[in-house]
């Protein structure tokens, strides 16, 4: 993968303004967390984010946040790193990273640029590093001699995270120079994961970091001291058990024991993520006390019919903008080439809209029809790696509804079981792609459908829990009240906000003579949109509600007004 997306925010506990505590933002987290986070930097004095970045986000994506970091007096710092990266092969991938850098700073004005680039390559995960260390210390240094030269015209702070633990790594071709102090003079400050839960004794920080702090003091450099909330399984090197109050307390003294070098500038904090668990879990939080502000949320549509791609693109795309459209899950036919999808998810990129490539069927749940999940996801894997990045899609949409066969009055359960492993199957498949989502529709009514082999849970907070989102088919044509779309989807919703995954909520157009309540055939178009604003209302106070989509284009283009 071109970044690796690692799940660290870190941020430190100083009043000092010329401190420099500081978080590592999953930059994922900007989607869903973006005001409580904001209001978590302020509360706890953060002067600086690191944050991990994807390049085939827009510019837009990082731009609001960092703007507004700016706003509050917070740096904000592009970051990214692989074990992998300590290889020379792998020098390109880095480089990749700092050229985005310069042109996202050279696309932007200067309140939405980054401050700085910071690294975590860690190639003492590699396999390598146990059969010739020798080699991989002496490749990691090539990178990052790289690495230097190409940011040596660029305004930016260049940092870096390391162990505590290098002091008998020697530098090649320096043998009287520690790696660790020569990959301190390669960047204006470094963080030290001092991962201790316990700041005095042998194996406390201090005594840690004592080498690394007094290096630092000889080649003037800066030093920030990082710790964790992860769940390790090493109860010594978290404070997972002991929270955060007591992780603040050990801050604090940091401050002092560790302030007396003039090289100290702050702490961090592995991660943001963490903190919110260890929030949710009763330790301290931070309260909006007012009301949150509204983030983007989809709105969307189902472009069944895949010859539609082919013969009115420019029809959906207009319809897209006039209806304030930026989500499109669109049926794919995996028989036409690529370049029949180009033109459209262009067009449609241009316009802010994203192209989510859609299958399925009620016969995808059985496991003789898998092989049609691998053709869907390998079509769209492949589409991917030749398109240029404004004509990629986004995701991978499965619509599978197999209560309507014959085998689900049959023997129910086996058709589960088949679905969850053509479903398990479908994930690994996207998860192997870079940078596509997966997602489903689930239909409103699995609250209480045990999933087989794990009965205590429901279904549907199964397959919520197996994706990056679902859509809840929540089919009717008012908000509120029992039986509502409100009602319906409330189950789910929950669901997902425990488990931190996100929902949309689909709404019907298509007529239904027998069943008028499921759909807003009938009402139209007016009061669909009123009714949406409802549920809108009503969920954008949840975490993991991320929006609606309208089943379906060809519907909606037809329905009264």
């Amino acid at each position: 993968m071109f970044v690796t997306m690692m799940s660290l925010f870190l941020f430190g506990f100083s009043e000092s303004s010329e401190k420099r505590d500081t978080f590592l933002v999953h930059g994922e987290e900007l989607k869903s967390s973006q005001s409580h986070l904001l209001k978590t930097l302020e509360k706890q004095k953060i002067d600086m984010v690191y944050l991990t970045t994807d390049p085939t986000k827009k510019e837009e994506y990082y731009g609001d946040f960092i703007r507004k970091a700016h706003e509050q007096g917070i740096e904000v710092h592009a970051t990214a790193g692989d074990p992998s990266w300590g290889l020379t092969k792998n020098q390109d991938q880095l480089l990749a990273f700092t050229d985005w850098v310069k042109e996202f700073n050279a696309s932007v004005d200067e309140p939405t640029q980054f401050d700085g680039i910071h690294l975590k390559i860690q190639p003492f995960y590699l396999p390598e590093w146990y059969d010739d260390r020798d080699t991989v210390i002496a490749e990691w240094k090539q990178n990052v001699t790289a690495f230097k030269e190409a940011v040596a015209d660029l305004d930016v702070e260049v940092s870096n995270s390391i162990p505590f633990w290098f002091d008998d790594i020697k530098t090649p071709g320096q043998e009287e120079t520690p790696f660790y102090e020569w990959l301190m003079a390669q960047f204006d400050h470094t963080t030290i994961l001092a991962y201790r839960d316990t700041l005095e004794g042998e194996n406390g920080i201090v005594s840690l970091i004592e080498d690394e702090m007094d290096a630092a003091e000889r080649l003037n450099t800066e030093i920030i001291v990082g710790v964790t909330l992860e769940n390790t399984g090493q109860d010594h090197v978290t404070f997972f058990e002991e929270g955060i109050v007591d992780m603040n307390m050990h801050l604090a003294l940091v401050d002092i024991y560790v302030g007396r070098w003039d090289s100290y500038v702050g702490t961090s904090i592995d991660s943001y993520t963490y903190w919110r668990q260890s929030s949710q879990d009763g330790e301290e939080d931070v309260e909006d006390e007012e009301e949150s502000e509204e983030q983007p949320f989809i709105r969307g549509t189902y472009v069944w019919h895949p010859e539609l791609v082919r013969t009115e693109p420019d029809q959906i795309i207009q319809f897209a903008k006039e209806q304030g459209l930026n989500h499109l899950y669109t049926q794919m036919d995996v028989s036409q080439p690529y370049d029949v999808y180009t033109y459209f998810v262009s067009e449609a990129t241009k316009a802010g809209i994203e192209v989510h490539a859609m299958g399925g069927g009620p016969k995808w749940a059985l496991k003789e029809k898998k092989y049609r999940i691998t053709r869907l996801t390998d079509y769209v894997k492949n589409y991917n790696e030749q398109a240029a990045a404004d004509e990629k899609f986004a995701g991978v949409h499965l619509d599978i509804e197999p209560y309507v066969l014959p085998e689900w009055d049959e023997d129910k359960e086996a058709v589960l079981r088949s679905w969850m492993t053509n479903l398990e199957h479908f994930v690994q498949e996207v998860e192997e792609a870079n940078n596509l989502e997966s997602s489903v529709d689930l239909a409103m009514w699995f609250d209480d459908e045990p999933t087989p082999g794990n009965p205590d849970t429901p279904f549907n907070e199964w397959v919520i829990n197996q994706v990056d989102h679902t859509s809840i088919m929540a089919f009717r044509d008012f908000a509120e009240g029992h039986g509502g779309i409100i009602d319906m989807a409330q189950n789910e919703i929950d669901h997902a906000d425990n488990l931190g995954k996100e929902i949309t909520i689909s709404v019907e157009m298509k007529q239904n003579e027998t069943s008028d309540h499921i759909t807003f055939f009938d009402e139209g178009k007016a009061e669909m949109e009123s009714q949406l604003a409802i549920v809108n209302d009503y969920f954008k106070e949840f975490e993991s509600y991320e929006g609606y989509s309208v089943h379906a284009y060809k519907y909606w283009t037809t329905a009264n007004n």
